[in-house]
């Protein structure tokens, strides 16, 4: 009984290395955003490269957080559909990644007067801007 646990150990890591092959995760500084749906509008981008797993892009940090297969695409790839979506990207630097925790912009700066549905963000409405 032993002996077939072991093996199912091992063949449960075995599965696990293969399923994290090639995957890596990127940082990317995006600028050109004004509103929360620039940030669906670079999301959208992001998401139809080939070999995106994950997307995470935030306008308040101007940060975009990719996990992505290597062996399908790489960084210059998804750089390069951020900037055909109209915006531009390069890999966040670490003061970047550190500014983004004292972020300072203001949902109402950008929003202030547009419904929610002009501005793509679907946690305000005009009434609580």
């Amino acid at each position: 009984m032993m002996k077939k646990f072991g093996t199912t150990i091992v063949m449960a890591l075995f599965l696990s290395v293969l399923a994290f092959a090639g995957g890596e995760k990127v940082q990317l500084k995006v600028t050109g955003m004004t509103c929360g749906g620039c940030a669906k509008s670079v999301t959208s981008a992001i998401e139809k490269v080939e070999g995106v797993s994950s997307t995470d892009v935030s306008f308040e940090t101007s940060l975009a957080t990719i996990e992505f297969d290597s062996e399908q695409t790489n960084v210059n790839d998804i750089v390069k559909a951020i900037k055909k979506a109209g915006y531009e990207a390069d890999v966040a630097s670490e003061e970047d990644i550190k500014a983004a925790g004292t972020s300072s912009k203001s949902h109402k700066a950008c929003c202030a007067g547009k419904s929610k549905k002009s501005c793509g963000d679907k946690a305000k409405s005009k009434d609580e801007l």
